[in-house]
């Protein structure tokens, strides 16, 4: 009789297997570095808190995530601060020159300053929430959030960009707030991005 015990060390030994096998396969390969940036604000108004900021860049952070990326090294990530300087100093000197720079020209010269095989930048942009007392009806609140996702992939030399916008007009609830539409707009971008696929090469 298959016993419980056998098959959890039969369990453990199929993963050991795989995973040595996949780290092998990983060593013959250069990982890929890979430049997240945290979300920039492009002519946004609203107060908005760090802890929902954080929630925010999570979301973009989880999608680029790979289990035992450590001992695999599918991926190298090089340092947010590095990527938001690079970027920051390239869109500055283009908009000197040239007040309607694109924001795409910025990222690639950005991704191969910094030997990005991967450049990701998402920005918020128009972002606004005001809320109108309605007296004894109680308060309305308008607000609204762009979304755009600059994606830079090395192996075709191109930036792909992804765009969502949300609006919002009606009584005041949580679900209406800049950060709530925000994020809407960030799993709909994600989705269309599929940045796991880019990352890791796999469906």
């Amino acid at each position: 009789m298959f016993s419980l015990k056998k098959f959890i060390i039969l369990s453990m030994i199929s993963l050991i297997v795989a995973v040595n096998s996949t780290a092998l396969a990983a060593e013959n390969n250069t990982a890929k570095r890979v430049a997240l940036l945290p979300v920039m604000h492009l002519y946004c108004h609203w107060n908005h808190s760090e802890s929902e900021e954080k929630a925010l860049n999570q979301l973009f952070k989880r999608e680029i995530h790979i289990p035992l990326n450590g001992l695999l090294k599918i991926t190298e990530e090089i340092p947010p601060e590095t990527s938001v300087a690079a970027f920051n100093k390239n869109y500055h000197d283009m908009k000197t020159t040239n007040k309607k720079a694109d924001i795409k020209d910025a990222v690639k010269a950005s991704a191969e300053e910094i030997n990005a095989d991967i450049f990701i930048l998402p920005i918020a942009k128009s972002c606004s929430q005001e809320t109108f007392s309605l007296g004894f009806d109680g308060n309305v609140m308008v607000s609204r959030a762009i979304m755009e996702l600059f994606v830079y992939d090395k192996s075709t030399g191109t930036v792909q960009t992804y765009k969502y916008h949300d609006y919002y007009n009606d009584t005041f609830l949580l679900i209406g707030t800049v950060d709530s539409l925000l994020k809407n707009c960030a799993n709909h971008v994600l989705k269309k991005a599929n940045l796991k696929q880019l990352v890791t090469g796999n469906n």
